[in-house]
């Protein structure tokens, strides 16, 4: 990748992770000893070890073998975990937490949707990188998607994680 794309990938990642930070933030201030933690089960382990399989598909399909064999794995990984995400966001709204009930659901909500468009995004951008005329941004599509797996286990052991140390 040209130095001007590494540059441009890392102030990206630099601003986007205050972006977050921010959101962690205000779910943390927003969560009270009262209120309801997020729940952590078997389908939050399950997404969370799917989107680190992800970064091993992702990790070979930047080695350029079998690249689109590896990226087509890394965009069924990211599939299942947007299919995860969308049934744990569709259970905390059955269990009542939601956007309008508490600023919990709400700062909740925001921080798991804007970490569910990173990954949307991501998928659009694996999907791009099968074309023979964008395969050559795989580099910056890879550390794209390596930002995404590092928030979300951020997030991950700040929403599901703390609330239980």
């Amino acid at each position: 990748m040209e130095r001007q794309a590494r540059l441009g990938m890392a102030l990206f990642a630099v601003a986007d992770s205050i972006f977050f930070i921010v959101l962690i933030l205000a779910f943390w201030s927003f969560r009270t000893p009262t209120a309801q933690n997020a729940p952590i089960d078997l389908n939050v382990v399950m997404t969370s070890f799917v989107l680190a399989a992800s970064g091993l598909t992702i990790w070979h399909a930047g080695r350029n073998t079998g690249k689109t064999l590896w990226v087509l794995s890394t965009i069924f990984f990211a599939v299942a975990f947007l299919f995860g995400q969308a049934a744990l966001m569709i259970r905390m709204a059955h269990s009542g937490i939601t956007v309008s009930r508490s600023l919990f659901g709400t700062a909740y909500f925001v921080l798991i949707g804007a970490h569910s468009f990173h990954a949307l995004v991501g998928f659009g951008l694996l999907l791009a990188t099968t074309s023979k005329t964008a395969s050559r941004y795989i580099e910056s599509v890879t550390a794209f998607w390596y930002l995404v797996i590092g928030l979300w286990f951020a997030i991950f052991a700040v929403v599901y994680v703390r609330p239980f140390v």
